[in-house]
């Protein structure tokens, strides 16, 4: 059995000296753990025993002093024989805080669980179900129920948990608590999850279950019959809900899909038209139905009259134009099969005539070639022609197209303020110009009113001509005004459209493509920090991962870390639904640089060091 090394003393703080006073500080050690504090007390210089930790002499001022460094050190004493009683790993840290009475002497286990149930509590009946929340209560009084049981307390330190722990744990809820191999799995991953949460937090110094792992063995379901699923099929239930569940049910069973991929099944949808001459040119010579039919049963010889769900004639646009929806039924063996059959690979060989569902090979590019052919020639009694034949045209991406569309918005919105801005000014440059004219109008309309007279009288008409003048003059200056305001109004009105037909495509990009929004910030990361390529971060943009090799820049530790084979990918954070983060084998960026730091310091022979801040992306 190890010896604990505990020792206070206490020294003047030389560098805080003021006027020849220094204060005195106090120092912990425990296991080689240390803790400073303040002792709140001053000393003369001269009166400091540097060898004694003390003040020397009999002196009133010495003899106060040393009273209370006594009675500091008795309360530190008595609360690490308190600590050490309770607790089997003590810190300096732990008795200092318990000292000065500032937060909390430690961690405990259901102290951390409790705080965790109360946060997710919170959040039931939003982003959280009731009977997860429970599930998680029934896995802290099982920790509870064991902690009594096998440690005969109530509670018990983080500090204190290893390893075994929750081995221990485990085999408890087996003997018992009875549970199978699937709960018992549920509530080590709750209690696991705890003590990640709070290492990560830097409550605890390291993650004691960080290398525990329990498979769930889940028993394996056996398959329905030819007889029972014909059961099933034939059965008629009386809730519409059931039927319509039976129904997913009969096509998983037949199709092989799973509930996901059922529910993200979609169906390929295809526009049938011409140009916009050719379509109106159809549709005034009144053969618009005709080309209706001719359309339907294009598609009825093409993908099959049972494949065909709908054709819908859209008249509400510029062009006529048909939506046709077809589910994407092929047969024979799949294209990547037959990649790897003709480099030599063993595969299975499924049935030639055998039916599945794919709009890959539904639309492949040789299939694409031969459906425009053979529509091509269907509609060549309307007039209707083929499209340029090997096109360098190509398809932007909906990335690219959003951020083109972003860029001349943008230039649009520029340019129309410009505009606006040069309007106004002209607009009260020409307001100024009126005002003084009607102000030198009014004067000469005076003058001449006196001089009228007189004119009269000598028989000039010279004053008559130049009031004509200065009239039309007035009256030229408030048509260009009001032709100035006709033509802010009009920009205005431009603007509104163009800011309207913005908010549209904003609007179908966040109704269809909600997780761009969210990618954004993680795609200017990629480019500009970890200087990713366009290549790597679109194949990252499609959710995929990408293994790359080479040294990888970290803000937070203002350097480079090499690795052989990275799997980057754009993961979903589980916490937040519907925001994304950065991946690095399947941990997040930050933590992987962090690993990547220790292992660098561990080459070097330098300890870890903790780290206050983090990665904001």
């Amino acid at each position: 059995m190890t010896r604990s090394t505990f020792r206070v003393l206490f020294y003047a703080n030389g560098s805080k000296e003021k006027n020849g006073i220094v204060p005195i500080m106090g120092r912990v050690t425990i296991n080689g753990t240390v803790a400073q504090f303040s002792c709140k007390q001053s000393i003369s210089k001269e009166l400091w025993d540097a060898k004694g930790n003390r003040a020397k002499g009999k002196s009133v001022e010495a003899r106060e002093t040393n009273l209370a460094l006594d009675n500091i050190k008795a309360q530190i004493i008595k609360h690490y024989q308190r600590i050490s009683d309770r607790e089997a790993f003590v810190t300096a840290e732990m008795v200092r805080n318990a000292y000065q009475g500032i937060g909390g002497e430690y961690e405990t286990l259901l102290k951390a669980f409790d705080r965790e149930n109360e946060v997710f509590k919170k959040r039931v009946g939003k982003d959280r179900k009731l009977a997860t929340y429970q599930s998680r209560v029934v896995a802290r009084n099982y920790v509870a129920a064991f902690i009594k049981s096998f440690y005969k307390r109530s509670d018990m330190s983080m500090l204190e948990l290893t390893p075994d722990f929750i081995k221990e744990f485990a085999v408890y809820l087996s003997t018992e608590a009875g549970l199978r191999n699937g709960t018992i799995w549920e509530k080590c991953m709750w209690l696991k999850g705890v003590v990640m949460r709070a290492h990560f937090n830097r409550l605890i110094p390291r993650n004691p279950f960080a290398q525990f792992h329990i498979s769930p063995n889940v028993k394996e379901r056996e398959f329905l019959t030819e007889d029972e699923l014909k059961a099933v099929m034939t059965h008629e239930f009386t809730d519409p809900k059931l039927a319509y569940i039976r129904d997913l049910f009969v096509f998983a069973s037949f199709t092989a899909l799973s509930f996901v991929d059922i529910k993200e099944l979609t169906t390929d949808r295809i526009v049938l038209s011409g140009t916009h001459e050719d379509m109106v040119r159809v549709q005034d010579e009144g053969r618009l139905d005709e080309w209706c039919d001719d359309n339907l049963q294009w598609l009825h010889r093409t993908f099959g009259k049972e494949n065909t769900v709908s054709a819908v004639l859209h008249m509400d646009e510029h062009t006529p134009h048909i939506h046709a929806t077809v589910v994407p039924i092929v047969t024979g063996e799949r294209r990547k099969a037959r990649k790897k059959q003709a480099e030599g690979k063993h595969t299975y060989h499924k049935k030639a005539n055998a039916v599945r569902l794919c709009a890959d090979d539904l639309m492949s590019r040789e299939r694409l070639v031969a459906y425009h052919d053979s529509y091509a020639a269907a509609m060549a009694k309307y007039g209707l022609q083929r499209g340029i034949r090997g096109s360098e045209a190509r398809h932007t991406t909906t990335a690219q197209y959003y951020r083109d569309l972003k860029r001349q918005t943008g230039e649009l919105e520029a340019n129309v303020q410009t505009e606006q801005r040069q309007a106004e000014r002209q607009l009260d440059e020409v307001r100024k110009e009126i005002k003084s004219e009607k102000l030198e109008a009014a004067k000469t309309e005076a003058k001449t009113a006196l001089v009228a007279r007189v004119g009269s009288l000598l028989g000039s008409g010279k004053l008559k001509s130049e009031r004509e003048e200065l009239q039309q003059r007035i009256f030229t200056l408030e048509s260009q005004n009001e032709e100035l305001i006709q033509h802010i109004k009009t920009m205005e009105l431009e603007h509104r459209d163009e800011r309207t037909k913005f908010n549209e495509y904003m609007d179908k990009i966040q109704r269809y493509f909600p997780y761009v929004d969210k990618l954004l910030p993680l795609i200017d990361f990629c480019r500009n920090t970890l200087r990713f390529s366009e290549r790597v971060i679109q194949e990252l943009c499609k959710l995929k991962k990408v293994r790359l090799k080479g040294d990888f820049y970290s803000p937070e530790f203002n350097r480079k870390f090499r690795d052989e084979n990275a799997a980057f990918s754009f993961e979903e954070d589980k916490s937040r639904k519907g925001h994304y983060h950065i991946c690095v084998n399947d941990i997040p960026l930050v933590q992987w640089f962090r690993q990547k730091a220790n292992e660098w310091r561990n080459g070097l022979g330098i300890a870890p060091t903790k780290q206050d801040k983090g990665l904001k992306i």
